[in-house]
């Protein structure tokens, strides 16, 4: 497991396997990246899997509750993906 810093300074947990194509794994509202250890097993020897927690979920750090709105989810995974060096991935 690795950390991301988001812009307001919380530690964000992601997680990348295999190679190839970037396949973003994106948990549900209360869930977590380990929700995804299947797809894990299913696609890593074709795809980059890329797993994260979202702020206050499994090993990301809990925020401000004001900052649990989707504009800044969607800036934590923008974040991600410049911290990666994406520019273009599959999301899940």
């Amino acid at each position: 497991m690795a950390y991301v810093t988001s812009a307001d300074g919380l530690r964000l947990a992601y997680d990348v396997t295999g190679q190839g194509a970037a396949l973003l794994c994106l948990p549900g509202l209360t869930r977590n990246m380990e929700d995804f250890e299947p797809i894990c097993e299913a696609f890593a020897h074709r795809a980059q899997v890329i797993r994260m927690d979202f702020r206050g979920r499994g090993a990301s750090d809990w925020g401000d509750p004001a900052s649990y709105q989707v504009p800044v989810e969607a800036g934590d995974v923008v974040a991600l993906l410049d911290h990666l060096g994406l520019d273009r991935v599959t999301i899940l």
